[in-house]
């Protein structure tokens, strides 16, 4: 019994398509492989033969191999399982893996070794964001009535600012005061030209300090236009809120997705609340909240979800929507956009009570 049991796992570890591996803690610190499944030895190029005793940096080569290594050490030193996501190598330039490592354990809690899975998601992130973009230009979509309105709004308030300027009794003073104005208008047509060109680009910048307060207060009219007259919207931000990192436009498209969620969810009819905290991880939060970060909680007051929806909703292309109505990516895109700064995402949600989404921003270094 024991014998067929573990042929079957044998033959399961084989036939696997994710790369399947294992490494032993060596006394002088070095992890080497003792175990390989052929997926593994395909990516490596190499025979079973060449990776039995070696370490990851020789048999991967120091480039990939120092990611293999640091990973299974975090493994080791943590002495629980670690999850790795991202591209391999010393730049962004190389595969990208979804990968786990899990330690083992000996009686006394020595580490002996590591077993590692890791699977090639390189073309499923670069269809995600092709998808990403095209969910851009949804939303742009979605938005260009409104967008429509408002230059409307510019131009007319520049037409008449340029007609004040043409009355002939218009003293030096009222004069300088009239063309501060008209500056004025200039700016909200360049801060608004400016948003749209940051909502279609496909290019993703590197997460700075920002101002959250300022963001979100600055996003909120193109919100209530994605809500509709409809729906009521309202901003509650703690004072002395601290910059958080993130990239500006990734989180204000984020804030477009969950408007939208929200909007269908409450059928066009209902409030939204935006609020934004400070907050710090405590004991019985999970490790891979920030120690210290922004909370920013978007709240509906929509159908809200059941728990077996809830549990997928931030899978990629998952969707209660008819086909055509949505991509399903609109959660999926907070979560990673909280990922890629070291954030992460809370989700609370009741069958008629609405939903809300926490986005947990770290707080950006004093």
């Amino acid at each position: 019994m024991l014998l067929a049991t573990l042929d079957r796992f044998e033959r399961f570890f084989q036939a696997s398509s994710d790369c399947q591996f294992h490494v032993r803690l060596d006394p002088d610190g070095q992890f080497r492989y003792t175990r390989a499944n052929a997926a593994a030895l395909a990516v490596a190029g190499v025979a079973e033969n060449d990776v039995i005793g070696r370490t990851p940096a020789e048999v991967l080569g120091p480039n990939y191999g120092s990611t293999v290594e640091k990973n299974v050490r975090e493994a080791a030193q943590h002495r629980e399982p670690y999850h790795f996501r991202g591209h391999i190598g010393a730049d962004a330039t190389g595969p990208m893996y979804d990968a786990y490592y899990y330690p083992l354990l000996e009686g006394d809690g020595a580490v002996s070794g590591v077993i590692g899975s890791a699977r090639d998601i390189t073309e499923i992130m670069r269809l995600s964001a092709s998808q990403v973009h095209d969910q851009k230009l949804e939303i742009l979509g979605e938005v260009s009535a409104g967008v429509a309105h408002d230059f409307n709004s510019i131009l007319s308030s520049f037409e008449a600012v340029m007609s004040m300027l043409a009355h002939e009794g218009v003293t030096p003073e009222k004069r300088a005061i009239i063309i501060r104005e008209g500056r004025k208008v200039l700016r909200r047509g360049q801060a608004l030209t400016k948003r749209l060109a940051r909502f279609a680009r496909k290019e993703r910048l590197l997460p700075i300090p920002n101002d959250l307060a300022q963001l979100i207060q600055s996003c909120a009219p193109l919100v209530q236009r994605v809500l509709g007259s409809q729906c009521g919207l309202r901003i509650e931000i703690a004072d002395d809120l601290w910059l958080a990192c993130c990239d500006e436009s990734e989180f204000e498209i984020v804030l477009l997705n969950l408007a939208t969620n929200a909007r269908d969810a409450m059928a066009s009819s209902g409030r939204v609340t935006i609020s934004a905290r400070n907050g710090e991880r405590t004991g019985t939060d999970p490790s891979s909240w920030p120690a210290r970060y922004v909370e920013v909680t978007f709240t509906d007051t929509g159908c809200g979800m059941p728990p077996e929806v809830l549990s997928k909703a931030t899978e990629p292309f998952f969707t209660t929507k008819a086909p055509g109505a949505g991509t399903g990516l609109g959660l999926s895109n907070a979560l990673k956009f909280a990922n890629d700064v070291g954030g992460a995402v809370r989700i609370t949600s009741e069958v008629g009570a609405g939903t809300a989404v926490s986005l947990l921003l770290p707080k950006a270094a004093d």
